[in-house]
């Protein structure tokens, strides 16, 4: 019977590989690589006690479909594992590579990535889906005007990786990294529309030469279901460039 459990599991975690979509394997900050937050590992083969990680725990690997409820902070993430216990250390200017799972080739649109202040605490002891937390702007990619061509087109040819480098001009300290990726494939599919990838993790700032935190947005709070960037259709063959959902990039 314990081995017909464990090939039910088994089954149960490919059915939802398959339906699924991606989310974020492995960052590496400062040289060292850290692992993301297995949702068919961790939520189930390492119970009671899951590994500890940088990541905010996430329930599986499915979008966020409402830019205006509460997942769209950190996506469908499991409460009752309380806050990650990990904080990577990250100098101000570096950069972050980002490697996601397979990710599917139909699924074109931007990567947007934002930095919470931890409000002077540990992160682990400042939960960011708290709506006085906010969010400001360090990275986004998308279409690329002069190859006609999505970031999609590069991320997949590198093994779904990625690069975003922190900025220098901010204050040292805890932060946590919110970075998306937003698939705008469905957007005229009334049942489904814009899919929302975002994932959390908590990274701690040294050598940064600002003095105050840059102002920021809620999540939610951030993004309206009628804003250009998220109702834009990847189809049309008159694109000229795209319009970004959210607040500007912070000057560095």
């Amino acid at each position: 019977m314990k081995c017909l459990g464990t090939v039910s599991l088994l089954v149960l975690n490919v059915a939802k590989l398959v339906r699924g979509h991606g989310y974020v394997e492995e960052v590496t900050i400062g040289g060292v690589k850290y692992p993301g937050y297995n949702p068919y590992l961790d939520n189930h083969i390492a119970k009671p006690t899951p590994p500890a990680r940088l990541f905010y725990p996430i329930v599986e690997n499915h979008p966020v479909y409402d830019p205006t409820e509460g997942n769209i902070t950190c996506n469908w993430t499991r409460e009752e594992e309380g806050l990650p216990k990990l904080t990577a250390v990250a100098r101000a200017g570096s950069n972050m590579t980002i490697r996601w799972t397979r990710w599917p080739e139909s699924h074109f649109g931007p990567q947007m990535t934002y930095l919470a202040w931890c409000g002077g605490k540990k992160c682990s002891e400042y939960d960011v889906r708290n709506p006085e937390a906010r969010f400001f702007k360090i990275s986004q990619d998308g279409w690329n005007s002069r190859t006609r061509t999505w970031l999609q087109e590069d991320f997949l040819k590198n093994n779904s990786t990625l690069t975003v480098t922190l900025p220098k001009n901010i204050p040292n300290g805890e932060y946590v990294v919110r970075h998306e990726l937003l698939a705008l494939h469905a957007v005229t599919n009334d049942k489904y529309g814009p899919e929302f990838y975002p994932q959390c993790w908590q990274i701690t700032i040294t050598g940064g030469t600002g003095t105050t935190i840059p102002a920021g947005v809620p999540f939610p709070g951030a993004y309206q279901p009628n804003d250009p960037g998220i109702e834009f259709r990847t189809n049309r063959s008159n694109i000229v460039s795209y319009p970004f959902p959210g607040p500007p990039i912070l000057v560095n």
